[in-house]
């Protein structure tokens, strides 16, 4: 979705959740309230900035470097009951962007241990015609990243039931069927 202005979406939770994700995000902040019918108040209300601020070390970083922005915005640990309402906006930019939104619950699988590698894997091609002049055929990439992990023995049946019930999946599996 690209609007200019406020996202602003409403969904009723099919299932219990306990983390909401916002994937290809282009906005300054997304805000995140999660009422309960049944009472009509809201357990769970929080903004999260969506600028990034890891790179900036120094004054000058901080007042010449021009804005960075999350692609991706996690928010974790938020009570979502079978029929709350969830309500999203994503904010504060003229246009703001935001490719997916996915909920579901919060899985832990180990402690991720230094060193980590992350990185992307780039299809473009770059090739040269017959007077040796280079040309890019720019292409999609994907994003890549490998993790050392440390897991408990008692959790390794656990954690190999969870992968090989997410993988190669078009519908979550702990999404109901309707």
């Amino acid at each position: 979705t690209v609007y200019a202005g406020t996202i602003t979406n409403w969904f009723a939770a099919e299932a219990a959740a306990s983390s909401i994700c916002f994937f290809n995000l282009e906005a300054n902040s997304v805000e995140v309230k999660v009422r309960n019918p049944g009472s009509g108040t809201d357990a769970y209300s929080v903004t999260q900035s969506a600028i990034e601020t890891g790179d900036i070390t120094n004054w000058w970083d901080y007042f010449y470097r021009p804005v960075a922005y999350k692609e991706e915005l996690l928010f974790a640990n938020f009570p979502a009951y079978t029929g709350d309402s969830i309500r999203t906006n994503v904010q504060g930019l003229a246009t703001n962007k935001v490719g997916e939104i996915a909920y579901g619950p919060d899985f832990s699988l180990g402690e991720a241990l230094f060193p980590e590698s992350v990185g992307i894997l780039d299809y473009s091609t770059k090739e040269r015609d017959t007077f040796g002049n280079p040309f890019i055929t720019v292409r999609a990439f994907a994003s890549r990243a490998e993790y050392k992990t440390l897991i408990k023995t008692v959790d390794s049946n656990r954690i190999k039931r969870l992968l090989s019930n997410a993988r190669a999946r078009t519908r979550s599996p702990w999404a109901r069927s309707r």
